[in-house]
């Protein structure tokens, strides 16, 4: 649920910014608009599904915030678990680098390994992004820094330097049925000093409690699969698939009390 006074915005090739973004026909262009012009608490923001936007990241800074991909039937809208067999998810693009040095600068888009080209901020509280597909990242897939729930659903993940998917401070939430393909590559292509500190991981749920992962697929990447640390609490794995990473699992037995469910 969503409060009342929360705004629906669109956004799809061929859109005007100087629209007012609330239905596919008045639809905004770019992400740039998102970025400027969303901030209610419980706003929604969905992008055309077969569309694509490349070296623009979608910062999310208002709470209760949804973004994610949404189906044109001709008349009308459908979103979320209404998106038919065979939908084709919103390309939300970055620059792969091919380099990342000792200060986590890469030459790709974003140009910081800890950049998400979808990128919760500390200041939002709640997120939900569902339905996207992220990739060639110069950094982050998606990122979330908030408390409260982060949820992760339906997201295709693939070619990203660093982490694909990252939930930081998360007091609950649930990362389920998404697809995360050749991620963490700076185990690939990175400095020595890089390599021998350890990596990126595929996902990664740093000081998150009360998370449940489940359904999702990770293959051919680098790094763990699934890393809990920095005092991460209480996350649930549930029937999710690894082929192929270089790591398979890795539970950080940090300081102070967790539990884990696998």
């Amino acid at each position: 649920a969503t409060p009342a006074w929360a705004v629906d915005y669109y956004v799809r090739n061929g859109g005007n910014d100087s629209n007012d973004g609330t239905s596919h026909t008045d639809a905004w262009q770019t992400i740039a608009k998102v970025n400027s012009s969303v901030s209610g608490t419980g706003d929604r923001v969905f992008f055309l599904g077969g569309n694509s936007w490349k070296d623009e990241r979608i910062i999310i800074d208002w709470d209760g915030a949804t973004v994610g991909g949404y189906y044109w039937t001709g008349s009308s809208v459908l979103i979320g678990t209404n998106l038919p067999g065979g939908y084709v998810r919103p390309v939300i693009e970055g620059t792969l680098p091919t380099y990342v040095n000792a200060s986590n600068q890469t030459d790709g888009f974003p140009n910081n390994a800890y950049y998400g080209l979808v990128h919760v901020n500390s200041q939002a509280s709640d997120s939900t992004i569902q339905d996207l597909h992220i990739k060639n990242s110069g950094g982050i897939g998606i990122i979330t820094n908030n408390t409260g729930d982060s949820n992760v659903y339906r997201c295709t993940l693939e070619y990203t330097a660093t982490v694909g998917i990252m939930i930081q401070d998360a007091t609950g939430g649930t990362i389920e049925d998404n697809d995360l393909e050749e991620v963490a590559m700076a185990y690939r292509s990175c400095t020595p000093s890089i390599t021998t500190s350890g990596g990126p991981s595929c996902t990664a749920f740093p000081r998150s409690a009360n998370l449940t992962v489940k359904g999702n697929t990770v293959k051919n990447s680098c790094g763990e699969a699934f890393q809990t640390s920095q005092w991460s609490n209480n996350i649930t794995f549930e029937n999710n698939y690894i082929q192929d990473t270089r790591l398979g699992f890795n539970l950080y037995a940090n300081a102070g009390t967790k539990t884990h469910t696998i």
